[in-house]
Formats: structure tokens, C-alpha cells, sequence
């Protein structure tokens, strides 16, 4: 075990109980209490406020025996896993497990498939820990909670002297590893660089029943440099469970995706592909009528007449069944996404469309309605019916974003939000022409994945000047049972500079999962290699709060600092607890600072010079408190990093909106140190479009 890692157990075991997830657990050895909080600047998730939600199904129960697991630094335990899982996810779990318990007591637990046993069984006298071995799982009389446990979710119980880790779907057996590191050796990951051990010397067995589901069943990841260290945080990587573009897309990216399968390029054209499930060559005409003026946008309508629809919704079909036939075997949601722009179909059949619902997304969800029932009800239909086999389904995902991200619903006379129409009806276009307009409710395989870059994300989803955020997530809820959630946690416009959401985002997720439990993603810095602004604590309350939104922010805050800066706790939060009333202040002192993911945050009336400066003493005394640990360079090395990191806004800040109030010597000192750090640290983006470069380079 490295060095910074013993101290690093040393410093803070006494301190830091086990994770969130820990099961409440009767006294006995290795036992610990649960840390103390303190009084927030500002606590929005409060149950006085109507904000309570119903805790999710986090069933934890945990008794300490005598046995050991690691006893003077040795085990007798080994892990074993399904040898048949093709996915990784068992084996994995295997590695993540021997990872931690090597790190934090120095004990190597060998690793096997169960095809290594003499019989794959249970053995009562046998020490190991289980991994998605059915068999042995039956042998041991164990079987299945009744609860619904998800994709996800995972069951993990003790039997005589071994751990069974179980699930229904094979995500769940990482997350179960997870869980039995939480409540075995007291692993708890702040940070894709910081992990704490809540054990000291020997590991004894405990009895453990822990039945888990997340409460958001796919959590992601809002940074897009996803690392060994950030998927032991929880998150799962969006490749894993989504897809999109067609056969045709470089990067089988699931956004802003439209262009990937007909492509405004090729009007005029003569395309063609060939169709995997029959071999034939298929060819289409690209026509201007199948977009938007300014060909920005597919027309979703299929021109003004109708009459591209059924050819683009095949196209589409065709496209997404050749990617999924031969790249993607077992995916089950695949992306058919708006270009990112606010543009949108004015054609006089689309303009009928919006003039009788008020949106322009009832288009989209016919399309998706139609490339869906094509997709499964034909295409795979078809293949089931020749091979024998069940039917393949896969979720067809659009945008509710931008133009459309407000759902075709209405008001019911007992005041109820219900669909605009579940049968079809009639649209007039301007010149008198009729067509039909089928029901606005999504099919099973399709969802939505709603997206407001209007919202206000600094104050939480409850908050009244959210009301339209508000409205269409209900909408949207009548109208699918697959409603995906894209939230957003950042200024895209400037990197460098805080955006304030630590303290609403865990109240906005319990809002949130009143309507949606399944994929939830909080966009972050993700073109940006190395986020400063405590983006990392964000990332931490994710980690959590996605996982159980009933969880206490004050607490996590608390944690998050002394495990993450350490002896430089107490300055750090210092800062951090300056900054956030301050932002706050601003906020209401200042409309335009609305809680946009777009504000104009970097001016000089905002950031007085003597505030950032004092922030700058703050990180002084930061430096100076890890002082002891110069010896150690690993450790100090790290601290060292993230004290920089939250350095960078106030000292940019002072030279971006100061830099008339020093000298000419001084300036250009502050900027070579700046430019230095950045480099070190690698901060590659000013902004979401623009490298750094473009703002200092010139420095």
C-alpha cells in the first residue's frame, strides 16, 4: 500500500464514518458513528418546505460476526465469478474488489471463474465472495428479493462464511461490489483521485442483506473524461446503454444526430445503403422538402405535402437496424436526435401543427412513433419470426429540447394534464389542405429526453421561476413512460468562473424523479479536461444524490472537504462559504443573472478586487496547512492539485477584470504563473466552443 494512502486513512478514519451507502449496523468491532454536520449557508432541501420524498429502495442491513476476512494484513477468501458473463461486468466487479482490498489492508484476494471450482456449489466451510454465479447462488438457498430491483440494482447477502453479489441485469453486479466495499472495508470515493478506507487492521466478515436500486436507474457522468477512479464514484458511461446515429455515423454518438442519417449535403443526390436484413441496395433522393428553410433541421412532417414521411422514416428505420444488427447487438436504446439549434420547421404542414398544439413536437413524436413501429414491429419482428426467437425491442430516443421541448398536452375539465389527443384528428393547413394528426402518446420504445437550457438551474426545479421546467416535465410524463432527464450544472459561456447550483441540485433531482427514474444526466464542463470552479464537489454530490436523493447536503459537504483538501478543510471552506452567499447576493441584486446556463458572469461590478483577493489568502493558508506533508510527494503532490484547481477562478478573475490595478510587473507575474498552472493542471477550454489559448494565449 503507497504511502499518501496510509496517511490519508490515518488522517481521516477517525473522523469520516462509512459511505451513504453504509447499512445501519449493531456495535461490535469495526464499528463506526456517522459524522456531525453543520449549519449551511443556505439549505434548500428541507422537508418543512414540502420538498420530502419517499426513500427508494435502499434496504441495508449489517451485523459484524467473528470471522475474519483479513486478518494481519492476510485472507483466506477468494473471489469468484460467472464465467459465462460475456458483458465484463462480473469480472469487473471481481477486479474492484481485490483492487480496494489490496489498497487498504495490503490482503490479495485471488481471483477465479467459477469453471475453476471442483463443483460449482455452495460450500458452508468455504471463504469467498460470489459474483453473479447463479448456481451457487441456488445452492446456497438463496433466491431473488421480491422488490424490483432495475437494470441496476443489486442484492448482496451473506451465507455461512461466504458474500453473494446478485442482479437482474449485469450493471447491477458492479454496483453490488460497490456496495460490499462501502460495508466491508468502508470504501468511499470523493473524487476520481481521492478514495478513504474506514478500516483499520484486521476485516471481519459481517452479516450483511442489502437490497439496492438506484434512484435514478442510469446516473451519468456530467464531465465527459470518464476514468476508472469516476466509475467507482457510481456513474455509469452513456455508451454503455445508448447509441444513435446509423450505420453510417463515425461516432455512434445518440445526440444531435439527424444530419447522421439524411444530410441536407447530399440534396439533389442520389444516396444509397444496403439493407442487412434482406442485402438489398436501397437508394433514396435527398430533397430540399425534407428540412427547414436554411436546411438547419429535418422537416419531421416529411415536406410540406407529407409525402417524404414514410420514405425518411424508412431511411431511418433501416439505418438504426443495419447499426444495431452489426455493432450494437444487445443495446436497447438508440438516439435519433435534433440538430442543437433553435431552428425549426415553418412549412405550411408543420405551421398547422403548431397552430393547433401550441408546439412544434408533436412531428417529432409521429416520426419517432413511426421509425419505432418500423424498427421493432417489422424489422426485428421479422427476425424473430425466422429465427425463431423472441422479438428484439429497442427504445427509439428524440430530443424535447429547444423548439420542441414543450409536449403537446392540455388541461381536462377536473383540471387534470392529459394528452392533446389520443385519437386522431384533423390539422388545416393555411391554404385549406387537410391531413391527419395521430395521437401525440409516445409508443413503449420510444422516450424523451427532456432538455431546458431556459430552465433556472441555480435555484432548484420547485423554485416558481422554474414553472416552465415545471409544466413540461409533467407534460412529457403523460405523454411517455420513458422519460430520460438532461439537466445542466455549468456557464457554458464561461468555464473559469463558478456557476452556483451545489445547494439546489439535489432538491432539483427530487423533483425530477417524481416524474423520471431512468437516465438521468447533469451536463457539466464536458469539453473541458480539467474543471476548476468546485466542479469536483458537484461531481461528488452527483455521485451521491443520483443514487439516493434523500441524502443530506450539509453532510456531504462536510465530508467532501476533509477527505478532499484535509488539513486544508478549514480555509477552503472558508472560501467556498464566502462564494456562495455571494453568488447569491448577486442573484438577486441582478436579473440578468437568472440562473442561465449562459450569464454573462464575468464582470467587474460582480467580483469586487478585494473580495477575490481575500479568496486568494484563503488558498494561501490552504498551501500553508499542507506544509506538514512536503516529505511525502505523492500526497502532497495531490493536495497540492486541488487547492490549485480552486485557485484558478480568482486568480483569472483578478487578471481578466483587474488588471489595471497592478503594476505592469505584477500583472505579467500573475499571468505567467497563471499560464503555467494551466498547463500543469491541464485546463483546456475557456468556454464551451473555445480553447484557452483563445483568452491567454497571447499572455
Amino acid at each position: 500500500m503507497k504511502g499518501w494512502k496510509k496517511i490519508l486513512l490515518l488522517c481521516l478514519s477517525a473522523v469520516l464514518a462509512f459511505s451513504a451507502f453504509g447499512c445501519n449496523k449493531s456495535k461490535g468491532k469495526g464499528s463506526g458513528s456517522e459524522s456531525g454536520g453543520d449549519t449551511p449557508v443556505r439549505s434548500p432541501v428541507t422537508e418543512a418546505e414540502g420538498h420530502a420524498v419517499e426513500k427508494g429502495l435502499h434496504v441495508c442491513e449489517k451485523s459484524l460476526t467473528n470471522v475474519k476476512i483479513v486478518a494481519n494484513g492476510q485472507t483466506e477468501y477468494s473471489i469468484v465469478y460467472d464465467a459465462g458473463d460475456t458483458s465484463g461486468y462480473a469480472a469487473d466487479a471481481a477486479s474492484v474488489i481485490r483492487k480496494h482490498f489490496s489498497q487498504s489492508t495490503g490482503a490479495q484476494l485471488p481471483v477465479v471463474t467459477d469453471t475453476f471450482l471442483s463443483a460449482a456449489a455452495h460450500d458452508a466451510a468455504a471463504k469467498r465472495i460470489v459474483i453473479g454465479v447463479d448456481e451457487m447462488f441456488a445452492s446456497a438457498g438463496l433466491s431473488m428479493p421480491t422488490e424490483d430491483i432495475g437494470a441496476t440494482g443489486c442484492f448482496v447477502a451473506t451465507k455461512d462464511n461466504s458474500i453473494y453479489i446478485a442482479a437482474k441485469g449485469v450493471m447491477g453486479l458492479y454496483a453490488g461490489a460497490l456496495r460490499l466495499l462501502e460495508n466491508v472495508i468502508g470504501f468511499h470515493r470523493y473524487s476520481s483521485d481521492t478514495v478513504v478506507y474506514g478500516v483499520e487492521g484486521d476485516v471481519y466478515l459481517p452479516n450483511l442483506r442489502i437490497v439496492d436500486k438506484p434512484d435514478f436507474t442510469y446516473p451519468e457522468y456530467s464531465g465527459n473524461w470518464y476514468t476508472e477512479g469516476v466509475r467507482e464514484m457510481g456513474f455509469i458511461r452513456g455508451s454503455e446503454i445508448m447509441r444513435g446515429g446509423g450505420a453510417a455515423s463515425k461516432d455512434d454518438s445518440p445526440w444531435h444526430n439527424s444530419f447522421t442519417y439524411i444530410n441536407p449535403s447530399n440534396i439533389g443526390k442520389t444516396m444509397g445503403y444496403r439493407f442487412e436484413q434482406d442485402g438489398e441496395w436501397k437508394s433514396y433522393n435527398v430533397t430540399a422538402d425534407m428540412f427547414t428553410e436554411g436546411r438547419a433541421q429535418l422537416c419531421y412532417s416529411g415536406g410540406a405535402d407529407g409525402d417524404k414521411f414514410d420514405t425518411m422514416t424508412t431511411i431511418v428505420a433501416q439505418q438504426m437496424y443495419n447499426s444495431l444488427t452489426t455493432k450494437f447487438p444487445h443495446l436497447e436504446n438508440y438516439g435519433f436526435t435534433a440538430q442543437d439549434i433553435s431552428t425549426w420547421c415553418r412549412c405550411e404542414r408543420c405551421q398547422a401543427v403548431y397552430n393547433k398544439y401550441g408546439t412544434g413536437s408533436p412531428t417529432v413524436i409521429w416520426f419517432c412513433n413511426e421509425v419505432a413501429r418500423k424498427l421493432n414491429d417489422v424489422y426485428f419482428a421479422a427476425d424473430a419470426q425466422k429465427n425463431g426467437t423472441a422479438p428484439r425491442k429497442v427504445t427509439v430516443m428524440f430530443f424535447a429540447y429547444q423548439q420542441v421541448r414543450k409536449p403537446p398536452v392540455k388541461t381536462d375539465a377536473n383540471g387534470a394534464v392529459v394528452p392533446y389527443n389520443t385519437e386522431t384528428e384533423q390539422c388545416t393547413t393555411a391554404s385549406g389542405k387537410t391531413f391527419d394528426c395521430p395521437s401525440v402518446v409516445c409508443r413503449p420504445d420510444t422516450a424523451v429526453v427532456f432538455a431546458s437550457t431556459q430552465a433556472n438551474y441555480v435555484d432548484s426545479f420547485y423554485d416558481d421561476s422554474n414553472e416552465d421546467a415545471q409544466n413540461y416535465l409533467e407534460g412529457w410524463s403523460k405523454l411517455t413512460k420513458n422519460l430520460f432527464l438532461w439537466l445542466y450544472q455549468t456557464n457554458f459561456s464561461h468555464y473559469l468562473y463558478p456557476f452556483n447550483s451545489w445547494e439546489s441540485v439535489i432538491d432539483t433531482y427530487r423533483y425530477c424523479r417524481n416524474y423520471a427514474n431512468t437516465w438521468l444526466y447533469n451536463q457539466g464542463q464536458f469539453t473541458q479536461v480539467t474543471p476548476t470552479g468546485f466542479t469536483v464537489f458537484k461531481e461528488y454530490i452527483d455521485s451521491r444524490a443520483m443514487q439516493d436523493v434523500t441524502v443530506n447536503y450539509t453532510e456531504l459537504k462536510k465530508r467532501f472537504f476533509d477527505a478532499y483538501f484535509m488539513d486544508a478543510s478549514e480555509p477552503m471552506r472558508k472560501f467556498f462559504d464566502e462564494l456562495v452567499p455571494h453568488m447569491h447576493k448577486l442573484e438577486q441584486d441582478y436579473p440578468e443573472l437568472n440562473g442561465s446556463v449562459y450569464c454573462n458572469i464575468a464582470q467587474q461590478q460582480f467580483w469586487p478586487v478585494g473580495l477575490l483577493q481575500r479568496w486568494e489568502g484563503y488558498i494561501a493558508q490552504a498551501y500553508a496547512a499542507i506544509e506538514k506533508y512536503r516529505d511525502n510527494a505523492e500526497l502532497y503532490a495531490k493536495l497540492e492539485k486541488h487547492i490549485k484547481m480552486e485557485s484558478m477562478f480568482p486568480r483569472y478573475a483578478l487578471i481578466d477584470l483587474h488588471g489595471a490595478t497592478f503594476s505592469e510587473q505584477e500583472l505579467q507575474a500573475r499571468k505567467t504563473s497563471f499560464k503555467r498552472d494551466v498547463r500543469e493542471l491541464q485546463v483546456s477550454n475557456i468556454n464551451e466552443h473555445n480553447e484557452i489559448d483563445s483568452a491567454i494565449g497571447t499572455w
